[in-house]
């Protein structure tokens, strides 16, 4: 029959260090020193303690081996089940896992060879096949000086799994295309957010127990897995795409090689298949690492800050990636760095002061006395019946009071409209005056210009023309008698 996970999860509850029982090396094989006969008593008080206490170590070790032996009976049992249920087996193989170096060598071939079967497994869900590969790296590493184990087919696992790990709630066909998609139930969301908590979880353990803790691992892996987490980083959520950046930039820091992916010219031959499921044939060291072009560009400061971090190869800073991880994840409704507040409206601060004022305005009004002469007039009125007339008075009272208001209001403006009229009057008579003065300015400059013009002006300016030209012909005059002269002169 089936084992129930009760069982299974109470088993894993027993701390693995209360299963040790370390024994005692004896000591050098010195010469003894003659001993005295007081010494010779204590030494045999010691014997007897030292035996009683082996005992208990027996015990102890009896108690110890025979938990650890019904133990793994009940583990062994549910990892060689047919049914292959989800809850039992992995409880089995965190079992396995927890345990791992308190297994007997004699068991290990077996150990591994029920965990290849379920990893190679399809039927079995993504958390499962994750949990089984963490299983196998733990027993690995903590038997590793023993045994030396092919990995091929959990490393296979591994690649094949971290498509499942981040795209929850889909599956993939044959070619490894996506078929399924989110179910939209309320009643499951829960279930589905642990169980993807779950697998991430594993997968960054997984991650980092096959790449960052094996001692020997292929360039051609080591490309893959980085090549894989880098796209896979645009399609997780924030943490998960944060994390899986941290471990790619500790495997940048391992194996240095890895860095031509950041280079336009590929190492490899062919074409890089990304939905491939054996990470030695997909490619990965014949293409680029364009993922980190738009994770520059992502609307999170911290992913931008990492895949900045990745590209630079002088940078030998690093994070943890479960540091990561726990930061900033955001199911518990908060963003890590938290939103900015928005800046205030501008009319907000004028509403505030306007209601500043209106407090400080309220009228306080003083309740009346007992004994004030108004309430004692109306108890009167309201004994003796009258109340409603000296109402109706008051109301005539107010009456006249606004109307005599409005007349006096009505006589204000008539006032101002007289002014008014006074102020235009006095504008006219202004304009009138200066429109008088310019035109009698214009009047004068017209009775200067029609003045009689002076008559002894051009009569001198005749008088020296002619004398002008009298001096020009007697110039001419001398000029040709001068010539004259000098022909005759010349004839003689």
């Amino acid at each position: 029959g089936e084992v129930d996970t009760s069982i299974v999860k109470l088993l894993l509850r027993i701390p693995p260090n209360s299963l040790v029982v370390e024994e005692e090396t004896e000591g050098d094989g010195d010469e003894e020193l003659p001993k005295s006969e007081e010494q010779r008593k204590l030494d045999a008080d010691f014997d007897e303690a030292e035996s009683m206490s082996d005992m208990q170590k027996k015990l102890a070790i009896q108690a110890s081996t025979a938990i650890l032996d019904d133990m793994f009976s009940v583990f062994f049992r549910v990892m060689r089940a047919q049914s292959r249920a989800e809850g039992p087996l992995m409880a089995a193989l965190e079992g396995v896992g927890r345990y791992s170096h308190l297994i007997n060598i004699d068991f290990i071939a077996d150990v591994v060879a029920n965990l290849r079967t379920i990893c190679t497994d399809m039927s079995v869900e993504a958390s499962t096949r994750l949990q089984c590969i963490s299983a196998a790296f733990e027993l690995i590493r903590s038997q590793g000086n023993v045994w030396s184990i092919d990995l091929k087919e959990f490393n296979a696992g591994l690649f094949e799994a971290m498509l499942r790990a981040v795209f929850d709630g889909s599956t993939f066909g044959e070619d490894g295309d996506l078929i399924g998609s989110h179910e939209t139930q309320s009643s499951d969301v829960k279930l589905k957010e642990v169980k993807r908590d779950g697998c991430e979880h594993l997968l960054l353990r997984c991650l980092h127990g096959a790449v960052m803790e094996t001692r020997q691992f292929s360039q051609s892996r080591v490309d893959a897995f980085s090549r894989r987490a880098s796209s896979l980083a645009l399609h997780a959520r924030v943490n998960m795409a944060g994390a899986l950046q941290a471990w790619a930039k500790g495997v940048y820091l391992k194996y240095p090689k890895s860095l031509h992916l950041f280079e336009n010219d590929g190492v490899g031959s062919g074409s890089y298949d990304m939905c491939a499921s054996d990470p030695d044939h997909c490619g990965a060291q014949s293409s680029i690492a364009w993922e980190y072009v738009l994770l520059n560009l992502h609307y999170h400061p911290m992913l931008r800050r990492l895949a900045v971090n990745c590209t630079n190869a002088e940078s030998a800073s690093n994070v943890v990636p479960e540091i990561v991880y726990s930061k900033f994840d955001t199911d518990s409704g908060r963003l890590n760095p938290p939103v900015a507040a928005p800046k205030g409206h501008p009319l907000a601060a004028m509403l505030r002061k306007r209601q500043r004022k209106a407090s400080k305005s309220v009228v306080y009004v003083s309740k009346p006395s007992s004994e004030s002469s108004w309430l004692k007039g109306l108890e009167k009125r309201e004994a003796s019946g009258n109340l409603v007339k000296g109402i109706a008075s008051l109301s005539e009272h107010s009456l006249s009071f606004f109307a005599k208001a409005s007349r006096a209001r009505q006589k204000r403006l008539e006032r101002y409209q007289v002014r008014i009229a006074k102020v235009f009057k006095l504008r006219k008579l202004i304009d009138k005056k200066k429109r008088a003065a310019v035109s009698d300015g214009r009047t004068q400059k017209k009775k200067k210009s029609k003045a009689p013009k002076d008559t002894a002006g051009p009569a001198k300016a005749k008088i020296k023309r002619s004398s002008k030209t009298a001096a020009l012909s007697s110039l001419g005059n001398s000029s040709s008698n001068n010539k004259k002269g000098k022909s005759t002169k010349s004839s003689q």
